[in-house]
C-alpha cells in the first residue's frame, strides 16, 4: 500500500468487505429519501465546525444541494447528499429525532466508516514509514481529524436529453485523502495533469477502493504531492440516477 500512491498520485486498495456494506448504506440512503418526508429532513441536517472555513464549513446529516451554493469558487451541483460521523447520532438525540424507520441504516453506515478509519489509519503509518517527515499518524489521530472524517453518500441527479454530460463538475477534495469506495454505474474522471489535461475514466470494482489526495495533502507537502482533480459524468442519459460512495480522511494542519 502507498506505492504507487507516492509515485501517481492515486492508488487501488483492497478493502475486504467493503462493497456489501457500500451497496447498504446507498439502498439505506435510497430508503431514507423515501421514508422521511421532505419537511422533516432539515432535522437531519447539521452546519457544525464553525471555525473552519467559513465558505465551506464540515457538516453532518441530510445536505441537499440545488446548485445555488458557492463552493470553492464555483456553484455546486445538483445532489442529494448524506455526511455519516459517528457524532451524528448525538446531534439527532439532542433533536429527539426518529431514527427508528432507518436505525440499521445508520448502523450500517457506522460499521463502514469504522472500516474505513481502520484502513486510512494503516495507510498514514504506511506513509510515515515511506514518506516521513510530517507526522501523518499523529495529525490523523488528532481528536479533531477524528471527529472530521466522514462517510458521504451522494445522489446525483437525473440527466435529461438537454442537460451537460457533467454532473459533478470538477473540482479537488478539500480534505487529506478520499476514499472512493463504490458506484451505481461509472462516471467518476480522474485529471493527473490538471483541468487542463486528459481525464482518465475510473471504473470501479466491488472491494478495490481508489485512494487519492486532495487539498489538504498538498497543503500538507507543499505541493510534493498534488491534489487530484476529478468530476463526475453521466453519458446516457437514460440511466437512473447515479450514486457513490466516498470516505474523506482529515489531518490537522497545525
Amino acid at each position: 500500500m502507498g506505492g504507487e500512491f507516492l509515485q501517481t498520485g492515486r492508488e487501488i486498495v483492497p478493502i475486504p468487505g467493503s462493497y456489501a456494506l457500500v451497496e447498504k448504506v446507498a439502498e439505506g440512503f435510497g430508503r431514507f429519501l423515501e421514508l422521511v418526508q421532505p419537511d422533516q429532513r432539515e432535522r437531519w441536517t447539521y452546519e457544525v465546525l464553525p471555525n473552519e472555513d467559513p465558505d465551506h464549513k464540515p457538516d453532518d446529516g441530510y445536505m441537499p444541494r440545488k446548485g445555488d451554493a458557492k463552493v470553492s469558487g464555483g456553484r455546486d451541483d445538483i445532489k442529494q447528499t448524506f455526511h455519516y460521523r459517528p457524532r451524528l447520532i448525538k446531534l439527532l438525540q439532542s433533536r429527539n429525532v426518529d431514527c427508528s424507520l432507518v436505525r440499521d441504516w445508520l448502523e450500517t453506515c457506522a460499521e463502514l466508516h469504522e472500516l474505513c478509519v481502520a484502513h486510512a489509519s494503516d495507510f498514514v503509518r504506511w506513509l510515515d514509514a515511506h514518506f516521513p517527515g510530517y507526522n501523518f499518524t499523529g495529525r490523523f489521530h488528532d481528536p479533531r481529524s477524528r471527529d472530521a472524517n466522514v462517510l458521504r453518500i451522494l445522489r446525483y441527479a437525473e440527466r435529461g436529453p438537454g442537460d451537460s454530460l457533467t454532473v459533478g463538475k470538477y473540482h479537488v477534495d478539500r480534505n487529506f485523502f478520499t476514499f472512493a469506495l463504490g458506484e451505481s454505474h461509472p462516471g467518476l474522471r480522474i485529471f493527473p495533469e490538471g483541468e487542463s489535461g486528459a481525464p482518465i475514466a475510473y471504473r470501479a470494482t466491488p472491494d478495490n477502493v481508489l485512494a487519492f489526495p486532495g487539498a489538504k495533502f498538498a497543503i500538507l507537502t507543499a505541493g510534493r504531492i498534488a491534489g487530484l482533480g476529478h468530476d463526475v459524468v453521466n453519458e446516457n442519459p437514460a440511466a437512473p440516477p447515479r450514486w457513490s460512495v466516498v470516505f474523506f480522511a482529515h489531518v490537522t494542519l497545525e
